[in-house]
């Protein structure tokens, strides 16, 4: 049975390591391994560490052995999770275009949610770690989010991001967020983390929110850095879930506060940080829930307002709120001050210095509330009388823990070299080192037109023999673009002489710069287009880049290279496919067309491998253009492959789904039976796929207007669909839904934003929507329930008899999010007038009686239906639906 689930490779692996795994060097080897999970040889290693944990459970091991295992058998499926780059920069468009699904949302938590990492311990630990019984601690364990710290910033969605969400895909963040991290703090827990008197996982989150206005008392210095800007431990999804958190409040206060009562009840400090930030506000929790909320804090949680800064936050924006009862309490508590500590350092303290924490909590609540009882106003004041360093204001708002200052580093000084003389200057800009907190002179000289001329002097003159000092000067040369001057002409200069000099390079310094060369001559391309000597160095290089793209290619990683775009644009190579294609004409729809490179042209058509697969995809990304340009060649690298199966054809396919726009029409007659195909493709990305969908969508809909020149094969269209997956329908059925409108809402003919009902409404689902009752989603459903409102009341009905038999229970969180129903819209008002039974008929079609929530707006739509058709008062799905209009 081992054999069956494993690898020969791992099945060997598991024979050696059973027997061993409760010894310290097993367990080390065991961290090394984890580091090689990647691709298709990851899920293999996967399978070894689960039969490994399983072993361990079985031969009866130490439980702490036991745990180890297991500890390694989770950390192994995280390591298998590869992050896409590419996905933030789709999401934030989604955004943009309202066409987010909730798979989206899922993967957006699923890169930023903290994953269990096994590191080698460094040399300190390993000998403080030597005589360690404790197998827990002969590994060094962390917790990282996927994403890297460098990607960060742009993976973290923007206050109006969030604001264009609906109800239902913010409650989706909060709801698969909060299992993330109750799931990594359970984690945190077997690690002893996290437990009565610690809380390490805490201690990673400098605050949980950051308020978007300054407050009183903020210096506007220090304070005001974001201290966990790059923290991608427990950071990313802790922001992603407050930030989410404030945006369902600007529109769902019931749907917030039942997120609210969620985290108050969680186990861990980030949860109690959760809690009394989503407490902030009045209008989510009441007065008498703050108070029973301070009243059980611990008094760590109460008095530790740098690692509780939301906690210290609540006591003083919602001290008035609070009943007497817990006021007295919370007075009392106070004045106590914090237990003290039994240690040397407290004795030795003056009572001034041990009441400061004390005297500056009940400050925070003096200043912030002007009816604070007397005798807390009293000591305040005192202390401050005696005590001339004490804050004269201490804010509501407690930062926490400021951000690192970060000094500035000066640039480097160009100067250094100006009086160097000739034949000594590259081995004095060999010698250049950066010091800490300085700049780098040799690299602030190379910037300068000047510097770079100087060295460009120096190579040329071939005097200077030592390597280490050509590496350098070439190194300058490469990397640090010039300053432009004024005068184009210099700067095109000194780019055709660096292209000189590297054109009579040896061959192995040459290979040596090759990957930087390629880099180099595409931004030289920008600023001096088609300078002397750049083709040649081009196709001097090309054999070069191909080679390195060569080697980047593994049998063991076809899964994880799918995506060939990134590769494709920032590899070498994909630097001279760059500056290929900026070379390509324009061509006009009639005329005469220009010809493309023909010297670049046979250089590319030589290539072959993972290279020819880098072209192939830039090609299929415009293969519109192409078609144009070069007809047969774009049929034999790209359009062939992609009628065709293999990874090769599913590479294209990816790019094209995710990156292209439409195909034209006689690229489609050619494609469209391996699109329809590739709908159910368990080999692209569900991205991809969804994407594809909506293309399909858009050609369909453009192959109702004869004019221009699209054909479908709707049958097949069907079969496809219907054989999708359920997030793909979901994207046949937003693109379509988005799109519908009366079309007596345009103010032209010619506007192709929307479609009208008339013209495509029904024939949508005559012809291409799938007819069997199985096939019908919730998510699907959600977005069908929309198109009756969006067609107005003249198609009302029509579009409602169409929709309905496609309908079924999803959870609802809104009438107007997901029916389009606004109960203070004229629009929605004739609608409910018009059709009472119809509306009534769509809302208990779609709303589950074993929902657990209320529905927004849902009771005024109620009593505006009842106000049409009285009779329906006693209706049975007016009493069904009556349910869920009275609270969230």
């Amino acid at each position: 049975m081992i054999q069956q689930q494993l690898s020969q490779r791992d099945y060997l692996l598991s024979l050696w390591a059973q027997d061993r795994l409760s010894e310290r060097a097993t367990v080390t080897w065991a961290v090394g391994a984890l580091k090689k999970i990647r691709g298709s040889i990851g899920n293999e290693s996967v399978a070894l560490f689960e039969f490994l944990e399983s072993h361990a459970r079985k031969a009866e091991m130490p439980s702490r052995m036991q745990l180890v295992w297991h500890l390694f058998k989770v950390s192994a499926k995280d390591a298998v999770y590869r992050e896409d780059f590419h996905f933030l920069y789709g999401l934030r468009d989604k955004i943009n275009e309202r066409r987010v699904q909730l798979d989206d949302l899922d993967q957006l938590v699923s890169l930023l949610r903290p994953r269990l990492k096994a590191k080698e311990l460094s040399v300190w630990a390993e000998a403080r770690e030597a005589s360690n019984e404790d197998p827990i601690g002969w590994v060094h364990w962390e917790f990282e989010a996927a994403l890297h710290s460098s990607n960060l910033r742009s993976a973290r969605l923007t206050r109006s991001d969030l604001a264009s969400l609906s109800v239902e895909m913010l409650h989706r963040i909060l709801d698969v967020g909060t299992v993330a991290l109750k799931d990594t703090l359970a984690i945190a827990q077997k690690l002893d983390w996290l437990s009565e008197n610690r809380d390490l996982p805490n201690l990673f989150v400098h605050r949980v929110f950051i308020p978007e206005v300054k407050q009183t008392g903020d210096d506007g210095d220090d304070d005001t850095k974001d201290a966990d800007e790059y923290n991608r431990s427990f950071v990313p999804i802790v922001r992603l879930l407050s930030e989410s958190f404030e945006a369902l409040a600007k529109k769902d206060l019931h749907a917030a506060k039942a997120v609210s009562d969620n985290w108050i009840y969680q186990y861990g400090g980030i949860f109690n940080r959760l809690a009394a930030f989503s407490m902030w506000e009045p209008s989510i929790q009441s007065g008498a829930s703050v108070g029973k909320f301070l009243f059980e804090l611990k008094d760590n949680a109460f008095w530790l307002r740098l690692s509780y800064p939301e906690i210290a936050t609540l006591r003083a924006l919602r001290w008035g709120d609070v009943p007497n009862e817990f006021q007295e309490w919370l007075r009392q508590r106070l004045l106590g001050g914090p237990p003290a500590r039994d240690d040397d350092e407290e004795q030795s303290l003056s009572e001034l210095e041990i009441n400061y924490g004390r005297d500056y909590e009940i400050a925070r609540i003096v200043d912030s509330n002007p009816s604070a009882p007397d005798d807390l106003k009293k000591l305040v004041a005192e202390r401050r009388a005696v005590d001339p360093g004490f804050p004269k204001v201490v804010p509501a708002v407690e930062v926490g823990l400021p951000g690192v200052e970060v000094s500035w580093v000066p640039d480097g000084s160009p100067d250094e070299f100006k009086d160097v003389p000739k034949g000594q200057l590259l081995a004095r800009l060999a010698q250049s080192k950066r010091q800490f907190g300085e700049g780098d002179n040799a690299e602030a000289f190379a910037q300068t037109i000047e510097g770079k001329l100087r060295i460009v002097e120096e190579l040329e003159d071939g005097t200077t023999v030592d390597e280490a000092a050509v590496a350098k000067a070439w190194h300058l040369l490469l990397s640090y673009g010039h300053t432009k001057d004024d005068d184009p002409q210099k700067d095109k200069h000194i780019i055709e002489r660096i292209a000189k000099l590297a054109d009579v390079l040896s061959p192995f310094n040459f290979a040596e710069l090759t990957a930087r060369l390629c880099y180099w001559v595409d931004a030289a391309d920008e600023r001096a287009p088609r300078f002397a000597g750049s083709t040649e160095l081009w196709l001097a290089l090309l054999p070069g880049a191909a080679r390195i793209a060569n080697m980047q290619s593994s049998p063991d990683d076809t899964k994880a290279n799918i995506d060939l775009t990134t590769a494709a644009l920032n590899e070498p190579l994909g630097h001279l496919l760059s500056v290929f294609m900026r070379r390509c004409p324009a061509i006009p729809r009639k005329g005469e067309r220009p010809p493309l490179d023909t010297i670049l042209i046979e250089g590319l058509k030589a290539l072959d491998g993972r290279a020819k697969e880098l072209l192939a995809n830039r090609m299929a990304i415009q293969m519109n253009y192409f078609f144009l340009a070069d007809k047969d060649w774009l049929n034999e690298l790209v359009l062939n492959p992609m009628k065709g199966d293999g990874e090769e054809s599913d590479r294209l396919w990816e790019a094209f789904a995710k990156y292209s726009r439409a195909p034209s029409p006689p690229i489609w007659q050619q494609l469209q039976h391996s699109a329809f195909r590739r709908l159910s493709s368990t080999a692209l990305s569900p991205e991809a796929k969804r994407r594809l969908a909506e293309i399909v969508v858009m050609i369909w809909i453009w192959s109702r207007n004869s004019k221009v020149g699209y054909k479908v094969d709707t049958a097949r269209m069907r079969t496809a669909i219907g054989l999708a997956k359920e997030d793909v329908r979901g994207a046949v059925a937003w693109q379509f839904s988005t799109m519908i409108r009366s079309p007596h809402e345009t103010k032209s003919d010619d506007d192709d934003e929307l479609i009208p009902w008339p013209h495509f409404g029904q024939a949508f689902f005559e012809e291409v929507w799938p007819l069997e009752s199985d096939l019908q989603s919730a998510q699907s459903a959600n977005d069908f329930a929309r198109v009756p409102a969006r067609v107005g009341p003249r198609y009302f009905e029509e579009a409602f008899k169409c929709v309905l038999p496609y309908l079924t229970h999803f959870e609802v969180w809104s009438v107007n999010s997901d029916f389009g129903l606004d109960p203070n819209e004229n629009a929605t008002i004739l609608l409910l007038k018009s059709f009472p039974v119809h509306v009534l008929t769509l809302l208990a079609a779609c709303i589950n009686a074993n929902q657990s929530h209320g529905v927004y707006e849902l009771g005024d739509v109620l009593d505006q239906i009842v106000a049409a058709k009285p009779d329906l008062r006693s209706d049975n799905r007016m009493r069904h639906l009556r349910k869920f209009a009275a609270s969230l």
